[in-house]
């Protein structure tokens, strides 16, 4: 008996695991890079243990380099393997953030958004004028000193980088607090998936769960 499964392989994950459908194929996350088969030696072995098969009965048949492969199983049943993927799915899920949790990180939240934007006004303050306002007589006519006008440049551009960083991260906070009113706090944009109390404790404000975050910057 061979039964042929369809797989989303996403390597390179904080751990392996099966995730649940995707379209009519079933996404899995394994913990190995996609460097010299490590990847699909890991996905065999996630799925011999998911599916209760010997590795020797799990045979990857295309896709060898690709994210989307089709599996060759000996020894169980379609059915059988939908249960055991449905249920491995299941199991694997990460809880939803709790009431008690989403009080702390709404405190959190608040108290970050005050944070920033004191920190965004200060730095519009500090920026308020032109270059040449801030400069005055230094910055023209003949005595125009180029080191202090250099000077005088470098700090605008690293208040401005340091505003737009801090703009970015305060509509980042934004969106969390818009998400818990909503009930979606705590779910990665990409994938669906809960982003974990882990990743949330350390980045109340993260959008993505940390695997889609890695692919997003790689």
């Amino acid at each position: 008996m061979t039964a042929r499964l369809q797989l989303r392989v996403s390597p390179g994950a904080s751990r392996s695991a099966v995730v649940g459908r995707h379209g009519s194929a079933w996404k899995v996350r394994v913990a190995a890079a996609p460097e010299a088969g490590r990847a699909n030696d890991a996905l065999v072995r996630l799925l011999a243990d998911t599916l209760a098969v010997p590795a020797r009965d799990v045979q990857i048949v295309s896709g060898h380099a690709s994210r989307d492969k089709i599996v060759a199983l000996e020894g169980v049943g379609t059915d059988e393997i939908e249960q055991r993927l449905a249920l491995a799915s299941r199991a694997g899920k990460e809880a939803k953030v709790n009431d008690t949790a989403i009080d702390a990180y709404r405190r959190r939240l608040e108290e970050e958004r005050a944070r920033l934007t004191e920190a965004v006004e200060f730095l519009e303050r500090e920026n308020a004028g032109s270059l040449g306002d801030e400069l005055g007589e230094v910055g023209s006519g003949t005595d125009n000193h180029l080191g202090d006008t250099a000077t005088a440049t470098f700090d605008r551009e690293l208040d401005g980088g340091l505003e737009v960083g801090a703009q970015q991260t305060l509509d980042d906070v934004e969106a969390a607090l818009r998400k818990i009113e909503e009930g979606s706090y705590g779910t990665c944009e990409v994938c669906g998936e809960p982003i974990g109390a882990e990743r949330l404790s350390a980045i109340p404000w993260a959008r993505l769960c940390i695997d889609d975050q890695r692919r997003a910057n790689a």
